[in-house]
């Protein structure tokens, strides 16, 4: 599904689940299949056939079934940990000004 020129809604469909689709569109080869379908000169636009001509590797359904089980939590793990470095960085850039300026200094009680 298209929602706009640079985006793209890409769903599963039969015995695919949305991990392997993940691992399939993220290998190398994708990237190099995609980008013989893109064009524009400072931004890059994916063609609308990109995806469809596309042929991705179809396992059987235990094997797809057993990578998604191994690879879900894997996925959510990253999820939590980049929302934990958001939150981190948030908190740095929050800090750092009132570090600089002498307003915070470290090991004083508030």
């Amino acid at each position: 599904m298209v929602a706009s020129l640079d985006l793209l809604i890409v769903r599963p469909k039969s015995q695919m689940t949305r991990e392997y689709l993940f691992a399939v569109l993220s290998q190398p080869e994708f990237r190099a299949h995609a980008l013989g379908y893109c064009n524009g000169t400072t931004v890059l636009h994916m063609g609308a056939k990109a995806l469809p001509e596309y042929e991705a590797p179809i396992l059987d359904e235990g094997v797809i079934r057993v990578f998604t089980h191994r690879v879900k939590p894997l996925l959510k793990a990253s999820d939590a940990l980049l929302d934990e470095a958001r939150e981190l960085k948030q908190t740095r850039d929050e800090l750092l000004p009132l570090l600089i300026s002498g307003r915070v200094i470290p090991g004083e009680a508030a």
